[in-house]
C-alpha cells in the first residue's frame, strides 16, 4: 500500500513549480508506458505465424469463426495483440509530445513568444492556481495532438525540434495514425477519412485492414527514439545549453 502511494506521488501531473520533478514525472510515465508497449510486443512475438502466408485471409477467418483452424484461432490472436500494440503505442507517442512541448514552455518561457498572435481571455489565465502551467495549458489546448503534421510543425517553430528524419518517415506515422483511427472507431474498418487522406485506391469502405508486423516494428522503433529525442533536447533547452 505504501508503494502504491508513492508511486501514486512520482506519477502527478505536470506541476510548474520544481523542475527537475517535472522533468523527472515525465520521463518516469515515458519509461512506465515504454515498458508496457514491449511486454505486449513480446507477447505478440510469441504466438507462431501462419506457416503458409498465402493461405487466403478470408480462408482463415472463416475457419477462426468455425473453430477449426489452429492458423486462424492464431491469425486472429495476432491481430488483437497487433491492434493493441498500435492503438496505444499512437497515444502513448501523442502524449509524450504533449507532456514535451508543455514542459518546454513552462521552463523556457520566452518559447511563449511564438503564441504571441493567440488569443487567450485572461480570465482563463487568472483562473489558473499557476500562471505558469495556466498558460502553458491553454496553449496546448490550441495545438491539435491528434495531427502530426501540426504536432511537428509546432516542434520545429517553437524548439527547433522535428519529429522526422525524411518525408518516408513521416508518411508512414500518418499511416499508422489513420489506422489507430479506424480502430479505436470503425473495428479495423476502413472510412471515407482513411481512403481520402492515404490515397488508398485498391480498397472501398468498411473493408477490413489488418495489422503488419513490419508496421508494429517500425512504430515502437521509432517511439523510442523520438522519446529519447524529445527527453534529451528539452532539457538541453530547459537548461540553457541551446538557444
Amino acid at each position: 500500500m505504501k508503494k502504491e502511494k508513492k508511486i501514486q506521488k512520482i506519477i502527478l501531473l505536470i506541476k510548474g513549480e520544481d523542475k527537475e520533478r517535472d522533468l523527472n514525472a515525465v520521463e518516469f510515465l515515458q519509461m512506465i508506458h515504454l515498458l508496457k508497449l514491449h511486454y505486449i510486443w513480446d507477447d505478440y512475438k510469441k504466438i507462431k505465424r501462419i506457416k503458409n502466408p498465402k493461405y487466403e485471409v478470408k480462408k482463415i477467418e472463416e475457419e477462426f469463426l468455425l473453430g477449426t483452424s489452429k492458423a486462424g484461432e492464431n491469425w486472429m490472436r495476432k491481430q488483437v495483440y497487433g491492434e493493441t500494440i498500435l492503438f496505444q503505442g499512437i497515444s502513448f507517442f501523442q502524449k509524450v509530445c504533449k507532456d514535451w512541448f508543455q514542459i518546454g514552455l513552462i521552463y523556457s518561457p520566452k518559447r511563449l513568444n511564438h503564441f504571441k498572435e493567440k488569443e487567450i481571455k485572461i480570465g482563463a489565465i487568472l483562473e489558473k492556481e499557476n500562471l505558469r502551467l495556466g498558460i502553458s495549458e491553454l496553449i496546448i489546448e490550441k495545438i491539435n495532438f491528434n495531427d502530426i503534421s501540426e504536432i511537428n510543425k509546432n516542434f520545429e517553430k517553437v524548439f527547433g525540434i522535428s519529429l522526422f528524419n525524411n518525408k518516408k518517415e513521416k508518411r508512414k506515422i500518418v499511416e499508422l495514425m489513420e489506422h489507430r483511427h479506424i480502430i479505436a472507431h470503425n473495428s479495423s474498418l476502413t472510412d471515407k477519412k482513411f481512403l481520402e487522406t492515404l490515397k488508398k485506391d485498391s480498397l472501398g469502405i468498411n473493408q477490413f485492414v489488418g495489422v503488419k508486423l513490419k508496421d508494429l516494428d517500425f512504430l515502437l522503433k521509432f517511439i523510442n527514439k523520438k522519446s529519447s529525442l524529445l527527453s534529451h533536447s528539452i532539457r538541453k533547452i530547459i537548461n540553457g545549453s541551446q538557444k
